[in-house]
């Protein structure tokens, strides 16, 4: 989630608690800043495909 007009993205835990993901999704980092919530999606997924392409480059070592 993130403000409506941007600001940090913040994920929300199933223990009601939550975390700022940083670049890649992951736990250390910049922390992720949205445009606003109809940019939200494309920002984590573009995240997510960067987290993806670091793993697969990491088991080839």
């Amino acid at each position: 989630s993130c403000p409506h007009d941007g600001g940090y993205v913040i994920e929300l835990l199933d223990n009601g608690g939550t975390t700022q993901p940083c670049d890649g999704l992951s736990h250390t980092g910049n922390t992720l800043i949205a445009k606003n919530r109809e940019t939200l999606i494309d920002l984590i997924r573009r995240e997510y495909r960067q987290m993806r392409r670091i793993e697969a480059r990491e088991m080839s070592l």
